[in-house]
């Protein structure tokens, strides 16, 4: 969840004497991070590339990420999350942001290694994440694939979810949502429509 070398050694650094931090990055930059480069900290253990992260979330104690939406995922157990951003202006250029989303996300931005630790170490949870939770992971739950395997196994059983909201429904698909004009032509038309 750190993504380079330099973070890893400042991580290492700044963790609690009782603190374990395990990485997992995102497939995109899986390589860049070797297991030699975590090897030498005792205090960080880079996780297998074949587990999937969601497998941990319920083992974890809290989450530092820098812009991937498992945040959204996190809100429903309510973790302590920490958006470790030491390359903000780079990723924003690179890559882009929805940036109505990026507003909406109440955690604390950190761009140090040592402020991310002390952040997460403080972090409590309040009214305003639950607010957060509220919005974005209302209908998830702990044992939320027992309700999917009820409703695909005994759709009768299982409790169902609406979300149509009394319109017509309509399936867009604008492709890659590459950082180019199509994309752009896309959003904003859907912020002109009803």
């Amino acid at each position: 969840l750190v993504g380079s070398e330099m973070c890893i050694r400042d991580s290492s650094q700044s963790l609690p004497s009782d603190t374990k931090l395990k990485v997992k990055l995102h497939p995109f930059e899986d390589e860049l991070l070797t297991d030699q480069d975590v090897a030498v900290f005792s205090n960080i253990e880079r996780l297998p590339r074949e587990v999937p992260v969601y497998e941990l979330l319920g083992l974890s104690k809290g989450l530092i990420t820098d812009y991937s939406s498992i945040l959204f995922d996190v809100a429903a157990i309510r973790l302590p999350v920490v958006l470790y951003q030491f390359e903000k202006d780079l990723y924003e250029a690179d890559r882009g942001v929805y940036q109505e989303a990026v507003d909406d996300i109440l955690f604390v931005v950190t761009t140090t290694a040592s402020a991310t630790v002390d952040e997460l170490v403080a972090f409590q949870l309040d009214e305003a994440y639950e607010v957060f939770a509220q919005k974005y992971a209302s209908h998830d739950q702990a044992f939320g694939y027992r309700e999917v395997a009820n409703f695909i196994l005994a759709p009768n059983a299982a409790k169902a979810v609406s979300l149509l909201n009394g319109k017509e429904t309509v399936l867009l698909f604008p492709g890659p949502l590459l950082d180019n004009g199509i994309t752009g032509a896309f959003v904003n038309t859907l912020k002109s429509i009803d």
